[in-house]
Parts: structure tokens; sequence; C-alpha cells
């Protein structure tokens, strides 16, 4: 965010004219960006191979989003246990198996 400030002195007499307006503004630093909206399905764009997802890139917050990492799990319908992990970072998929003995 950027920010234009003036200043004006009061006492209680009275209240003087404002300053004028810093030239360069005062900008603050970047911070995380906001949670994204939830993911939506194309159903019409599935197929036996493969989905289609869509979703809105959130502001910045002050700097440019760079990347969107994708997370998602493939589950057992039949005893709901989560087989694996894979994220999508940096154009790279990234699979974390499940320790059967732990589950983690």
């Amino acid at each position: 965010k950027s920010y234009y400030i003036k200043a004006r002195p009061c006492n209680r007499v009275g209240t003087a004219g404002w300053t004028q307006c810093l030239v360069d503004p005062i900008t603050t630093l970047a911070t995380t960006p906001p949670r994204m909206e939830a993911i939506e399905s194309i159903p019409e764009h599935r197929t036996a191979q493969s989905i289609a997802l869509r979703w809105t890139v959130p502001w910045g917050n002050g700097d440019t989003i760079r990347r969107i990492e994708i997370l998602w799990m493939v589950q057992d319908l039949e005893d709901g246990n989560v087989e694996y992990q894979t994220l999508i970072r940096n154009g790279k998929k990234e699979i974390f198996q499940q320790d059967p003995e732990t589950g983690t």
C-alpha cells in the first residue's frame, strides 16, 4: 500500500493549515498473499485420464504472485486411507508416500 501524508498542529486556540503532501508516497513492505478462494472443478472438461481446475489468483499484497503450488491426495474410497500426496512446486512434482506403519 502507498500512503500520502499531511500533518497540521492543533492547540486550544485552533488548528493551523495542512502541510504540503509528501512528494513521494510512503510504501509499506510486501506481506504474504491472502488465502486463495476454493479451487473449482470444471466437470465438462473431465475425461477418464484428466481433470480441469479453475482458480482466481489473489492480490499479491505488495508483491507479484510468482507461482501457484498445487497439492493433491489420492484416497482409497473403500478404507478412506490417503495413499500419497503430490505437490507441484516450481514446475516439479514431489510425491510424499505415507509410511504404512505410522500413517504419516
